[in-house]
């Protein structure tokens, strides 16, 4: 972050602004402009509320930490939130469950929840479970590719010949370098 640079010019209207604020706390935003309007400094709302109004308020904690609380205070007794309640549910009854069966299970343990909650946690739950069997699939071979290994090709090569003249190719550094190869190979012959 660059520093600001020290000058001899008049204080910033944020700088100002703190400075009206350090001598009178209390004052009011409109206060606030009227007081830096006589010293001849025009202040905006927005400036003097977001200097006076976001001073002392904590940042914003990132979405995992929040999660990872949530977990760990749930392991000491504490209540989940309708989210993880719904997802607990759906691991002990399966995801195919319909949402009215689980909005059952948890009304039953005093838990009211909507459909539209119960939908939306099964569809992260099914992205989630996507996004993992994509993680554990083979990067160099697509599921289409891998279901039609049998297949053969127009000019009689199998889908994992193709694959593997494709993963030579990169190896050698492209297709260019791949032709030049079996150029010198033929002329071998």
């Amino acid at each position: 972050m660059a520093k600001r640079k020290m000058s001899t010019e008049a204080p910033s209207k944020s700088d100002s602004v703190r400075a009206y604020l350090a001598e009178h706390p209390e004052a009011s935003i409109k206060a606030i402009i009227a007081g830096l309007a006589q010293q001849g400094i025009t202040v905006s709302e927005a400036i003097a509320s977001k200097i006076k109004y976001d001073k002392g308020r904590p940042k914003k904690r990132r979405k995992a930490a929040r999660v990872a609380a949530r977990h760990v205070a749930a392991g000491n007794g504490a209540e989940l939130s309708k989210s993880d309640e719904i997802r607990n549910t759906f691991k002990t009854m399966g995801r195919r469950t319909r949402p009215r069966d689980i909005i059952a299970a948890l009304a039953e343990r005093g838990i009211k929840v909507s459909a539209s909650e119960v939908v939306r946690v099964r569809s992260h739950l099914k992205k989630a479970a996507k996004a993992r069997r994509m993680a554990t699939a083979s990067p160099e071979v697509s599921p289409v590719a891998a279901s039609s290994a049998s297949a053969t090709s127009a000019n009689g090569l199998s889908a994992d010949e193709l694959i593997a003249a494709k993963r030579l190719a990169d190896q050698l550094g492209g297709l260019e370098r791949m032709k030049a190869v079996l150029a010198v190979l033929d002329q071998l012959r």
